[in-house]
């Protein structure tokens, strides 16, 4: 395996070539990803000419949660993964729904993806809770292996602990004492905890602490 060296700046590119012979062969084009703090450098290097052309896009990590569910939709179309291209398709739906609604945004702001794909993941488990009612053990099972494909988007869920907390440092935030000023508290929490709690469980825990 041999290797070639060139200098670009203050960079060091070095390719590892399975067949350097291959590499000077005439039209042989090679493209390499070198990743550089937040980016992603890449070079494009025509042996035949010794032409490179060096460009300079973001990284992966720094897509949106639009932007990569439109990635994993293809990702599960050339795996032919048809249960998750399906859940992946379930919420590019509900993103594009939600993406009408803010009129004149060019892009959907991840906060809002979250509770479109929050909501989403709660009417999987609410169908699964039905069918298991009817004895339907294969839909209900289909709706909960979907529910855990939307909820690799969202925040890690909180615990009772995690979540009691968050609830009395709002109150104490609000400065609420009684249950009349639970809508204050539930309009902050609502907005601070999206997708990392079911809003029901807020609400159950903002009563028992006002309560």
């Amino acid at each position: 395996m041999g290797n070639f060296h060139f200098r670009f700046s203050i960079f060091d590119f070095r390719f590892s070539i399975f067949d350097f012979r291959m590499a000077l062969h005439p039209g042989f084009n090679l493209k390499s990803f070198f990743q550089v703090g937040n980016s992603f450098l890449i070079v494009r290097a025509n042996f035949a000419t010794f032409n490179f052309k060096i460009e300079n896009r973001k990284s992966k990590t720094m897509m949106n949660i639009f932007d990569q569910v439109n990635e994993d939709i293809r990702a599960a179309m050339l795996a032919r993964d048809k249960e998750r291209l399906e859940a992946v398709r379930n919420i590019k739906k509900v993103l594009l729904e939600a993406k009408t609604a803010k009129i004149g945004a060019e892009d959907l702001p991840d906060e809002e993806a979250v509770k479109a794909i929050a909501k989403l993941a709660k009417q999987g488990k609410d169908s699964a809770e039905i069918y298991t009612g009817q004895k339907r053990q294969d839909l209900a099972d289909f709706e909960l292996a979907q529910v855990k494909i939307y909820e690799a988007y969202l925040p890690k869920q909180m615990g009772d602990v995690e979540l009691t907390a968050a609830i009395q440092s709002i109150i104490a935030l609000c400065g609420a004492t009684s249950m009349k000023e639970m809508g204050k508290v539930m309009g902050i929490a609502a907005k601070e905890l999206a997708g990392k709690v079911e809003g029901k469980l807020i609400s159950e825990k903002v009563k028992s602490l006002l309560g």
